[in-house]
């Protein structure tokens, strides 16, 4: 048949979709509804991004958030050095410290996007080496203002406010 795809370009297509993701570890890690330059894709792409709190506070491996902001996000820095802090001091939070609660679109033109991301900071113990509570964190519920661009075929966050309530 002319023109009707056959099993081996179809296979081939998929195979270079995964292969893309597989062979760029920022984009890997990303979750594939946080992939799209849509507002859905936006949001998705900020609640992950500050989820990503918890697993690099947790491990603590402040490398888990490298390539998802860029170093002109100042309280992004600040906060990747935070858990490198934690890793310098053998330190982990013990649980999930961060909870996104709602997301939604604060402006989402060609020029600027920015999300808004209410979050539930749940107290957690932070233990060292040993086990030992080194301290608790504070529980509280705030929002982020998260400002981001896509390019490369991804969202990097380019500024994190907070928003007063």
């Amino acid at each position: 048949m002319t023109g009707a795809p056959t099993a081996t370009a179809s296979t081939t297509a998929a195979a270079t979709a995964t292969t893309t993701a597989a062979e760029d570890p920022v984009l890997a890690r990303i979750p594939a509804a946080a992939r799209p330059e849509t507002r859905e894709g936006a949001e998705a792409f900020a609640a992950f991004f500050l989820e990503s709190l918890n697993t690099a506070a947790r491990t603590p491996d402040p490398t888990v958030l490298d390539g998802l902001f860029l170093r002109a996000c100042e309280t992004c820095v600040a906060m990747r050095d935070s858990v490198a802090d934690l890793t310098r001091l053998g330190r982990k939070h013990t649980a999930d410290s961060v909870r996104v609660k709602g997301t939604d679109p604060i402006v989402f033109t060609d020029q600027r996007r920015a999300v808004r991301v209410e979050i539930e900071q749940i107290a957690v113990d932070v233990t060292d080496k040993w086990g030992r509570t080194a301290y608790r964190t504070e529980a509280g519920t705030f929002s982020f203002a998260v400002t981001m661009v896509y390019r490369s075929g991804q969202w990097t966050v380019t500024k994190l406010q907070t928003i007063a309530s």
